[in-house]
């Protein structure tokens, strides 16, 4: 991944998703980078939920997951916690399960990378404002399976 694709998405992910902060009360943004898997990850918090914003330069691949929080931290497991209790999960799989059927995406395909991150990161502004109440308004049910 070149510095200017990672700048890129901090910095659109920063400015479009500035709302969580200004109209909802989250805390952030903060980023991150897995060493591991080196994906990056925009993220913002609030007392129950975080919204968290994840690129992935291997497949060049925007996601946009909802997580726990946790005495004011993310939950570390990455799905389902040791007492099997959802802690993260996909935005469009959360609302696919709750019977949301619109398109959510625009099509990217053909798209430069940095068009590819600007467009997706757009359609989930859109998602989270149509679609997003409860994560929104840090209703820690919204991950209740």
């Amino acid at each position: 991944m070149t510095p200017d694709i990672k700048q890129i998405f901090i910095d659109f992910t920063k400015n479009q998703f500035s709302f969580l902060v200004d109209s909802h009360s989250f805390d952030g943004p903060y980023t991150e980078k897995d060493a591991k898997t080196n994906f990056l990850t925009v993220y913002f918090l609030r007392k129950n939920l975080a919204v968290e914003y994840i690129f992935d330069p291997r497949e060049e691949d925007i996601d946009c997951k909802i997580a726990r929080v946790v005495n004011g931290k993310i939950a570390n497991d990455y799905f389902i916690d040791s007492n099997g209790i959802l802690v993260r999960q996909g935005l469009a799989k959360l609302l696919r399960d709750r019977g949301v059927r619109d398109r959510l995406f625009t099509n990217i395909s053909g798209l430069s990378i940095e068009d590819r991150i600007k467009v997706t990161l757009e359609d989930y502004v859109n998602i989270l404002k149509v679609h997003g109440y409860d994560a929104l308004n840090d209703n820690a049910s919204f991950l209740d399976n």
